[in-house]
């Protein structure tokens, strides 16, 4: 299992809401200066947009949080796939990542 998906579990879900298809996941702490968001269910931009076991998806929902919100940090300029993060951002939020580039920003921005 990727480090990404045994950090969700870890921190588990702020609410659940089966009857609609949802969940939201507490963020993880990457480091002393921001967090992550990683999401996937039926009202967030991942493959299935359904609710599932969290191995289910093909790809998932991103953001990272600093101090101040949604956040694009200069760190990812160092990014070996930024141009293909790129591609998934919008308006900070990074819809339809695929599993290994969450694997690896992850592991980036744990660093």
């Amino acid at each position: 299992m990727e480090n990404f998906k045994k950090a969700m579990l870890e921190v588990g879900t702020i609410s659940e809401m089966e009857g609609y298809g949802s969940r939201i996941f507490h963020h993880i702490k990457l480091n002393e200066d921001y967090r992550i968001s990683i999401q996937c269910s039926a009202s967030h931009y991942c493959t299935p947009r359904i609710l599932a076991d969290i191995d289910t998806y093909t790809s998932y929902e991103v953001a990272i949080i600093g101090i101040d919100g949604f956040t694009y940090p200069k760190e990812l300029d160092n990014f070996d796939r930024k141009e293909e993060l790129d591609q998934c951002c919008s308006y900070g939020v990074f819809g339809y990542v695929p599993t290994d580039l969450v694997e690896d920003l992850f592991n980036f921005m744990k660093k």
